[in-house]
C-alpha cells in the first residue's frame, strides 16, 4: 500500500533538512526525553486516526512511528481534494487509498510541506501522535493545523497615479485606496464591491502582521475604518496585537481602589504645583511655597495635603540616600494631617509650620 511521503527521498527523517544523514539513510533522532507511542499532541491517549481505509505505518488505523518508521507518520489529517491534487502533483497520488473527507496518517514532513506551500489538510489533534517534531506541533497548535491564510496577487502598479504604501501617511495611501476602487469600478463593479475587495485584501495584510508587526496591523486598521466610513463596507474590529502598560501604583486605597494612583504621573498638567527637592534648601522652598498657596487662597487645604504627601512619598524612595530631606518632609505631612482635624479654615491658616 502506498505510503503519505512516498516516493520522496526527503520523506526520511533529516533527509534534505537540517541535521544531515547517517549511513544506511536514516538520521539519529536527538530527543531530549523519551517519549512513548500511546500518547497525541493534547497529553492524552492517542486516539485512532482511520480503519476504514486502513492507515498507519502498521495498518492498525493509529498514527504510530517505531525504529522502521522513517517517514515518521505521526500527523493524522482529513484529506481534501486540494490537498489531493497538491500531493498528486508532487509525484505521490494518495487518492488510490484514500478520498476526500477521509482521515490519513501523513509524514510529519510532507505535512510540513504543504503547509508552506499552503494546502495543509485539517490535522486531527487527538490521534496525532506526540512524537510529531515539537515544531510541527507548534505549527499545528498555532493555527489548527489547517488555517492558511490566502497568497495575493501582486499589485499592478502600471497606469497608477498613486501607490498604496505602508509608510506614506494616510492623506496619500486615501488617494490610492480611491483611485484602486474606482479602477475596479471601471471593470464593472459597483463601488461598495470595489471597496469590499479592497478591504478584504487589507485584513489579510493586516492577519499576517497583528503579531509580528502591530504597528503595520493598526496602519492597515486605520485604512479600513476609513473603507467602513466612507463606502460603507461593515464595520472593522481590532486585532492588533498591543501592549500592555504596567501601572506602577505607589499609593493603592485598597477600600477604593479607583482612587489609587501613580505620584510620579502628573494627570493634570494645566494645574500642576512643581516640587523641588534635591536639596534640603530645595524642600524648604517648597514647603514655604505650599504654605504661600494655601494661606492666599490659591489652592484648598486638600491640594496641599495632597502634594505634601507626594512629597514625603518621593523622598521615602530616597530615605537612605537622603534622610534630612524626608525627616523634613515627614514632619510637614503631619503637620498637615494635624491641620486636617481643625474646623474653619480661619483657625487652620493660623496653624503655622516652622521650617
Amino acid at each position: 500500500m502506498r505510503s503519505s511521503c512516498a516516493p520522496y527521498k526527503d520523506c526520511w527523517k533529516g533527509g534534505a533538512t537540517k541535521g544531515g544523514a547517517t549511513k544506511g539513510g536514516a538520521t539519529k533522532r536527538k530527543r531530549k526525553k523519551k517519549l512513548t507511542y500511546k500518547k497525541n499532541i493534547l497529553g492524552t491517549k492517542l486516539k485512532r486516526c482511520s480503519t476504514q481505509p486502513k492507515t498507519g505505518f502498521y495498518r492498525n488505523g493509529y498514527c504510530m512511528t517505531g525504529p522502521n518508521d522513517l517517514g515518521t507518520h505521526t500527523v493524522c489529517a482529513k484529506m481534501n481534494q486540494g490537498f489531493l491534487d497538491y500531493t498528486a502533483s508532487k509525484g505521490n497520488d494518495l487518492s488510490s487509498v484514500v478520498k476526500d473527507g477521509e482521515r490519513w496518517c501523513l509524514c510529519e514532513n510532507r505535512w510540513l510541506q504543504a503547509y508552506n506551500d499552503g494546502k495543509a489538510p485539517k490535522v486531527i489533534k487527538s490521534a496525532t501522535n506526540a512524537r510529531t517534531d515539537p515544531k510541527i506541533q507548534a505549527l499545528i497548535n498555532q493555527r489548527g493545523g489547517d488555517k492558511q491564510l490566502p497568497q495575493l496577487r501582486a499589485i499592478d502598479k502600471s497606469n497608477k497615479k498613486h501607490v498604496y504604501r505602508m509608510k506614506d501617511p494616510q492623506k496619500k495611501r486615501i488617494l490610492a485606496m480611491d483611485e484602486g476602487i474606482r479602477c475596479e469600478m471601471r471593470k464593472g463593479k459597483t463601488r461598495r464591491d470595489a471597496a469590499l475587495s479592497k478591504k478584504k485584501r487589507f485584513n489579510v495584510l493586516r492577519l499576517y502582521r497583528k503579531n509580528k508587526d502591530p504597528k503595520g496591523c493598526r496602519i492597515l486598521t486605520q485604512d479600513m475604518k476609513y473603507l467602513d466610513k466612507r463606502y460603507g463596507t461593515g464595520k472593522t474590529q481590532n486585532v492588533c496585537k498591543t501592549k500592555r502598560k504596567a501601572k506602577q501604583q505607589f499609593l493603592y486605597n485598597p477600600n477604593d481602589p479607583k482612587r489609587s494612583f501613580d505620584v510620579y504621573i502628573d494627570k493634570n498638567p494645566k494645574d500642576t504645583i512643581p516640587i523641588k527637592y534635591t536639596t534640603v534648601q530645595d524642600v524648604k522652598d517648597t514647603i514655604n511655597k505650599l504654605e504661600r498657596l494655601y494661606k492666599s487662597d490659591k489652592y484648598p487645604h486638600k491640594r496641599i495635603w495632597k502634594v505634601g504627601m507626594i512629597l514625603k512619598v518621593r523622598l521615602g524612595v530616597l530615605k537612605d540616600k537622603k534622610p534630612k530631606h524626608y525627616a523634613l518632609a515627614n514632619r510637614y505631612f503631619k503637620h498637615l494631617g494635624k491641620r486636617t482635624k481643625i474646623k474653619g479654615e480661619k483657625e487652620r491658616k493660623k496653624f503655622d509650620f516652622k521650617v
